[in-house]
C-alpha cells in the first residue's frame, strides 16, 4: 500500500528558496495579478473586495458576471505561475529525496511547476498518472490542471472565437494535453494562440475546466483511486474546502490515516470531528519543520 501526498498552495508558498520568490496565495495572488496589468487590473473595487475575502468567491463572481474575460484571466494566471523556479535548499527537493525509493504518489492542486522541477533536478522522471510506474518515475497527478498543460488541436481551430454561458458545463476545447517541456514553449504557444489557455481549472468552487477537461478528469479519477488505496495520506498546505468534494468527500470515506501538515489547523480538526474520521491528525508545523514527521510516517 502506498503513501499519497496531497500538496496545496501553502506547500509551494512555504517550500523555501525559490526564484524570484515563492508563489503567492489567497488575496496576495490577486495583488500580483493586478501588478501584471492583465485582466485583474480591470476589476471593480467591489469585486476586489470579494477576492480579498475569498479568492474562490472572487473568481466565481467574475465567471458568472463576465466582468472580465475569463480565458484572458486564465492566461494571466498561467504566465504568473510559469515564473517560479526552485533553488538549492527548497524543501520539495528534500521531500523527493525521501520518497524516491518508496511507494508514493503525489497529487497537487497547484498550477506551478516546482514539484516537477524538484523531481527532474534529482535525475528522476514523473508521469501524470497513477501507479504502476517504471523505475525512477514518480506518479504525479495535477488534479486542477497546470500552467504548462497545452491543448493539442489542429491549426485550423486556433482562430475560433469562443463564447459560452458560465456555470453551464461549457467546454471550449476538449482535446488531449501536451505537457510543455519548457517555460519558453508555453509562452510561445500563448503568444501565438491568443484565444487559448493552458488546461487550468477555474479557481472557483466548481473547478470547471474550459480546456482539455477529459485529461484533467482522468487525473482526478486516478487521484480518487489513490485515496481509496493509500495507507497514509499526507496533506501539505491545503485548507479545508468542502466544495472540493473530489478531495474532502473522498478523504472522509477513506480507510487510510490522514496527516494534515500546516502551521495553523485551517479547519482540519472541525472537519475530522464533523465526518467522524478518527484517524486524522494535525501536525502543527510548516513544510520544512515537518520533514522529520514525514520521514517517520513513510518509514
Amino acid at each position: 500500500m502506498s503513501t499519497l501526498f496531497i500538496i496545496g498552495a501553502g506547500a509551494s508558498y512555504g517550500s523555501g528558496p525559490c526564484h524570484p520568490n515563492n508563489p503567492a496565495m489567497g488575496n496576495k495572488l490577486l495583488s500580483e495579478l493586478i501588478k501584471a496589468k492583465g485582466e485583474a487590473s480591470k476589476l471593480k473595487p467591489s469585486t476586489i473586495e470579494v477576492f480579498e475575502r475569498n479568492f474562490e468567491m472572487g473568481m466565481d463572481e467574475i465567471y458568472r458576471n463576465k466582468e472580465v474575460n475569463i480565458v484572458e484571466f486564465l492566461r494571466d494566471m498561467a504566465y504568473y505561475f510559469l515564473n517560479f523556479e526552485i533553488k538549492e535548499g527548497n524543501v520539495y527537493l528534500d521531500l523527493i529525496n525521501k520518497i524516491k525509493n518508496k511507494q508514493c504518489v503525489i497529487a497537487s492542486t497547484n498550477y506551478d511547476l516546482l514539484i516537477e522541477q524538484a523531481i527532474s533536478g534529482l535525475g528522476l522522471q514523473f508521469q501524470y498518472a497513477g501507479p504502476p510506474s517504471i523505475s525512477k518515475n514518480i506518479p504525479l497527478l495535477k488534479i486542477h490542471g497546470s500552467c504548462h498543460f497545452l491543448p493539442i488541436v489542429p491549426d485550423c481551430l486556433f482562430d475560433i472565437s469562443f463564447d459560452f454561458e458560465p456555470n453551464s458545463g461549457a467546454i471550449l476545447v476538449d482535446s488531449p494535453i501536451k505537457p510543455a517541456t519548457s517555460k519558453e514553449e508555453v509562452i510561445t504557444f500563448m503568444d501565438k494562440h491568443k484565444k487559448f489557455a493552458p488546461a487550468l481549472a477555474i479557481y472557483h468552487p466548481k473547478k470547471e475546466v474550459l480546456f482539455c477537461p477529459e485529461d484533467i478528469e482522468r487525473q482526478k479519477a486516478h487521484f480518487c483511486l489513490e485515496i481509496e488505496k493509500a495507507k497514509n495520506i499526507i496533506i501539505i498546505g491545503l485548507s479545508i474546502n468542502k466544495a472540493d468534494e473530489h478531495i474532502w468527500g473522498n478523504l472522509a470515506k477513506c480507510k487510510g490515516t490522514i496527516y494534515h501538515i500546516d502551521p495553523i489547523s485551517n479547519g482540519i480538526l472541525e472537519w475530522r470531528d464533523g465526518v467522524n474520521k478518527k484517524n486524522a491528525y494535525h501536525i502543527k508545523k510548516g513544510f520544512s519543520d515537518a520533514m522529520v514527521d514525514i520521514k517517520r510516517i513513510i518509514r
